[in-house]
């Protein structure tokens, strides 16, 4: 738990407290570290690509060889556009020409087709051509499901 703890404070530093207000369960683990204290507030301008940077720095803290990380993101279809905009930009964050940069995250992106918002179909459809286009093809899979039917014996 110490390494996990030290991690965390060493890589995310003042952005450590802004993490623990959108992962709760952090607060425990830093409640007594007075150095945690200031929120280190940001500019508006700023605060998009500071989630971005809190969010990537904390998944390349707890996504490890020895412990993968599965990141699952079910009703797609009823997140804002911030919300898609943050996912997608996520995303794309790992290189895809760099398989290395991105073996211990797997998303998981589930959503209902026909009811995905136009904002957030526009940005899905961007994201996976952009990944497309940069070779991510041996490493991306859509599969479709069609509805389930529940069936009573």
């Amino acid at each position: 738990m110490n390494y996990f703890k030290n991690t965390l404070a060493t890589v995310l530093g003042r952005d450590l407290p802004f993490l623990s207000e959108m992962v709760p369960i952090l607060q425990k683990l830093f409640e007594n570290d007075k150095s945690q204290e200031n929120r280190g507030d940001v500019a508006p301008s700023e605060a998009e690509d500071r989630i971005l940077r809190v969010v990537r720095n904390f998944l390349d803290c707890v996504a490890l060889d020895d412990r993968p990380l599965v990141l699952f993101v079910d009703d797609l279809q009823w997140c804002s556009s911030a919300e898609a905009t943050l996912l997608t930009q996520l995303i794309a964050t790992f290189p895809a020409q760099d398989l290395y940069a991105a073996r211990n995250v797997l998303f998981l992106i589930a959503y209902r087709t026909g009811e995905l918002q136009d904002f957030t179909k526009g940005k899905l459809d961007s994201t996976r051509q952009q990944l497309k286009e940069m070779g991510a093809s041996q490493i991306m899979h859509e599969i479709q499901i069609n509805p389930l039917l529940l069936v009573f014996p």
